[in-house]
């Protein structure tokens, strides 16, 4: 084969691509770094040319060189007729062989090479931001690589064996401890040497995760200024780390939390607490006492009105456009945002309640200090009676709008007990003994307590149930009930001229079934923002005890319908509650989205509900 080869120096502006070039992915991968090396080392490989058109040689290989000298030309680094070191091909062989022949039998260098190729730097005196400038890279991307070149050389033999992965070997970083490296290591089963989650949680398992909720609330900043050390995981995206001293970073989490618990003591509750956390179980050695209910002063009622008005003309707008909805939507959120600081106005703490309850300073998933108010230790309950003239002040867990340790948003509480309201329909349809006591119920309360007339004026005023619950299409009871209710009116006669004389004939259990469907439609225990309803979801109450009502039976929390509309904190607290442990680490990590999607799946197996539900 006839290879003649030249080697010859060709300025920088006489040079061409040749768009023949076999390498068509990943040209401008690397360039900023191949550049850099450029400048410092200079060119270290020639580039391979033919001669061309008009005196100008074209690349056959080499043509990410080339570009990153242009580069150079560009900035001003380098001459634009700058000499090249050219090999000048002058015999037959196709150049596209010669280009595949570079691009293939070319072998990287192995990574853990690099590594110890850059130890070597430093521990020749070259420093970080040498290296980095030298090489075109950012000094973070130093540092990551000498940490790896740092680690155990038994692993780092292993990884060039591969048998351990690169995200394994980056996990091993977060210690220079070899002998601890080498133990964790052989420690570990074989799944989990390909998880680097159990080799960093293996590595760090008495130190303190840079998210936990007491490093977020005390701040890392405080905890290195009181003297606490920082294990560095450089290899986290989002900045993480390990606290080494936990029970510093204890002392400094209670020092803050006794400076909210004073604020709170100020209030004049009988007793104050701080808790690191508070949990579905600890709630459950309290009861809740309610606030009481309070008329709004003149103009904030105005204010309330408006804004209600407001909001349901906007839910009632058609738009020609995504930007309008949006805005519309977003106007729609702050209108409620406000209606739901205007209610709270409505509620408040009575000398009574705070004589005998207490609050409880504690920290959420997010570090975030959280004040739960109210709280009533068993050995004081019986100092408040339930139900007084002012209403009730004394609630379990379950009562109210409120989760324990969360406050729904208003158009959640809505959805809920739509669907609580959906399910109870049905029930009742199914149950006429239960419906007749019901309506006679509703009659005997119009007759004998609220009597409006002489003559019988009973009708059903039902509430649309679809506008209320967010995915009606997969709402079991509100599709039953639709059953139950084409079942009826094939029952009946289709002139209404003629139902006076078929009832008048009709069987006992025929209208007993006719009542009972048609009781079940007028039944609301929706509470919404602008109509709290709470004579109705008290009723719904009494109809779900009499019913033997469990909502599990036609509800599921899903991740679009329920756990989308809560915060990460709130959703977090829901899995723990439902697991009845904590949350596993990995958990916090985990974008909004994902956690809801988990939420769904793990709540289905375990038949959790809402509180709200329950």
């Amino acid at each position: 084969m006839n290879t003649a080869l030249n080697q010859i120096d060709i300025p920088l502006n006489k040079l061409v691509l040749w768009d023949g070039n076999v390498r068509k992915t990943g040209i401008e991968a690397g360039l900023d770094e191949l550049a850099a090396s450029i400048s410092t080392h200079g060119l270290l490989n020639p580039l391979l040319v033919r001669k061309g058109p008009k005196g100008r040689y074209a690349i056959v290989a080499g043509q990410r060189r080339y570009l990153a000298m242009q580069r150079l030309a560009k900035a001003g680094t380098m001459e634009k007729a700058a000499p090249v070191s050219c090999h000048l091909r002058s015999d037959d062989q196709d150049d596209a062989e010669l280009s595949l022949a570079e691009n293939v039998v070319r072998i990287a260098m192995h990574p853990a090479d690099q590594f110890d190729a850059w130890r070597g730097l430093i521990d020749g005196g070259a420093s970080v931001p040498d290296i980095a400038a030298r090489f075109g890279v950012a000094e973070s991307t130093v540092r990551k690589r000498l940490a790896l070149a740092r680690v155990s050389p038994a692993l780092l033999a292993q990884y060039r064996d591969g048998a351990i992965s690169l995200e394994a070997l980056q996990a091993f970083t977060i210690t220079d401890d070899h002998a601890l490296q080498d133990s964790v290591w052989k420690g570990l089963s074989q799944w989990q040497r390909d998880d680097a989650s159990a080799i960093r949680e293996a590595l760090t398992e008495t130190d303190v995760p840079r998210r936990d909720r007491r490093v977020c609330f005390v701040g890392l900043e405080a905890y290195e200024a009181a003297g606490g050390a920082v294990r560095r995981d450089l290899f986290d995206a989002e900045g993480g780390g390990y606290v080494k001293d936990a029970a510093l970073l204890d002392t400094l989490t209670r020092r803050k939390l006794e400076a909210v618990a004073d604020q709170v003591r100020a209030e004049g509750w009988k007793w104050v607490e701080t808790r690191i956390a508070f949990g579905w179980e600890e709630r459950q050695d309290f009861q809740h006492g309610r606030k009481a209910e309070i008329a709004l002063p003149d103009a904030v009622q105005a204010e309330a009105d408006a804004l209600e008005i407001e909001r349901e003309a906007l839910r009632g707008d058609d738009f020609d456009n995504e930007d309008d909805e949006a805005k519309a939507c977003d106007r729609i959120e702050a209108i409620e945002s406000r209606l739901g600081d205007i209610d709270d106005l409505t509620r408040v703490w009575t000398d009574e309640v705070m004589a005998c309850a207490g609050a409880i300073v504690h920290l959420t998933h997010d570090g975030t200090p959280d004040i739960e108010r109210g709280l009533i230790r068993k050995g004081d309950a019986a100092a408040l009676q339930r139900g007084d003239e002012h209403g009730a002040t004394v609630e379990d867990g379950s009562a109210g709008t409120k989760a324990p340790g969360q406050a729904l948003p208003a158009a959640l509480v809505e959805d809920l007990t739509a669907q609580k309201t959906a399910a109870l329909r049905i029930e009742l349809a199914r149950s006429p003994d239960v419906a007749l006591a019901a309506v006679v119920h509703a009659i005997a309360t119009s007759a004998f307590y609220h009597s409006s007339g002489s003559a019988l004026k009973l009708s059903l005023t039902t509430r649309g149930l679809q506008r209320s619950i967010k995915e009606h299409e997969s709402c079991r009871a509100m599709l039953a009930l639709d059953v139950e209710r084409d079942r009826i009116i094939a029952l009946l006669p289709e002139d209404q001229a003629d139902l006076w004389d078929w009832c008048l004939k009709a069987l006992r259990d025929d209208l007993l079934d006719v009542l009972a469907v048609a009781a079940a439609h007028s039944i609301d225990a929706v509470e919404s923002k602008a109509d709290a309803n709470r004579s109705g979801r008290a009723q719904g109450e009494a109809l779900a005890a009499a019913l033997g009502l469990d909502m599990a039976d036609w509800y599921r929390p899903t991740a679009a319908g329920y756990f989308a509309r809560i915060s990460k904190d709130a959703i977090l607290t829901d899995l723990e509650q439902a697991r009845q442990t904590p949350c596993a680490p990995a958990w916090f990590k985990m974008k909004k989205g994902e956690l809801a999607v988990l939420a769904e799946r793990d709540t289905a197996e375990r038949g959790w509900l809402p509180a709200l539900l329950r």
